[in-house]
C-alpha cells in the first residue's frame, strides 16, 4: 500500500479517530477531542470539512444514525504508519532501510531499551 497524502490537519483528525478504535465517533466528539488534544480552536464546520475529505479519499466511512453522522476508519493506524515509513524509506533513502535507521539514530537519541528492542528484532529476522 502506498500512503495517500493527507494534510497535517486531516492527519490530526485521523489520529483522534485512531486513538479511539473501540467505537465510531460523531462530529461533536471528534471536534472536542481534536481541539483539546492538539490545542486547536477549530469550528464544527472546519472539522466537518476535514471529515468529508477523508471520506472522499477512502480513509473513513460515514453512516447516519438518527440525526448524527458517525465516522469509522477504513485505513488502520498501523497500515497508514507502515505505508508512510515505507514511502519515506523509498523516497529519502532509495529503499535502503539501514540508511533510514542510521538517520533515525542521528536525529533521535536511542535509549538502552530502544537498542535492546532493535537487537531482539534483528535477531528474529
Amino acid at each position: 500500500m502506498k500512503a495517500q497524502h493527507v494534510t497535517e490537519c486531516e492527519l490530526l483528525v485521523m489520529k483522534t479517530i485512531w486513538s479511539h478504535p473501540e467505537k465510531d465517533m460523531a462530529l461533536p466528539e471528534i471536534l472536542g477531542l481534536v481541539n483539546s488534544t492538539y490545542g486547536k480552536e477549530w469550528a464544527p464546520q472546519t472539522v466537518s470539512t476535514f471529515l468529508k475529505r477523508l471520506v472522499n479519499r477512502g480513509f473513513l466511512r460515514v453512516y447516519r444514525q438518527g440525526r448524527s453522522f458517525f465516522y469509522h476508519d477504513i485505513i488502520s493506524f498501523t497500515d497508514y504508519r507502515e505505508a508512510t515509513i515505507s514511502d519515506a524509506c523509498d523516497f529519502w533513502f532509495d529503499g535502503d532501510a539501514a540508511a533510514l535507521v542510521e538517520a533515525l539514530h542521528k536525529v533521535k537519541t536511542l535509549t538502552a531499551e530502544d537498542k535492546s528492542k532493535i537487537q531482539k528484532m534483528l535477531k528474529n529476522i
